[in-house]
């Protein structure tokens, strides 16, 4: 079973081009994602690959993630150095997801 988001943090950048996601999804370095569960539960597949300092943005683009959650799909990789996906279900939060190293995998900024 993946972990639980358990934080409330601030929509990150505003700046950038957010694109809306309702439906599975693998991510790209450098996307900004607005989460709209809304039409029910999907997931977001992290890069295979990732490099250092690779990063993503999430958002609860519809305050739906409460209701249906999206999981963050780790992709082999670790997330916050364990190996479990991330289950999103926190309404209305902004994330980063940051990838470090192997041992590491994917950090939550």
């Amino acid at each position: 079973m993946g972990r639980k988001l358990s934080f409330s943090g601030a929509v990150p950048d505003a700046k950038r081009d957010w694109v809306t996601k309702t439906s599975a999804y693998t991510a790209v370095s450098g996307d900004a994602l607005l989460l709209d569960s809304s039409g029910g539960a999907f997931t977001v597949t992290l890069p295979a690959s990732p490099q250092a300092d690779d990063y993503i943005d999430f958002a609860d683009g519809a305050g739906s993630l409460g209701t249906n959650n999206v999981t963050v799909g780790r992709n082999s990789q670790k997330i916050c150095g364990v190996e479990d996906d991330l289950e999103c279900d926190l309404k209305n939060v902004g994330w980063t997801m940051v990838y470090k190293d192997s041992t590491q995998g994917w950090r939550i900024a």
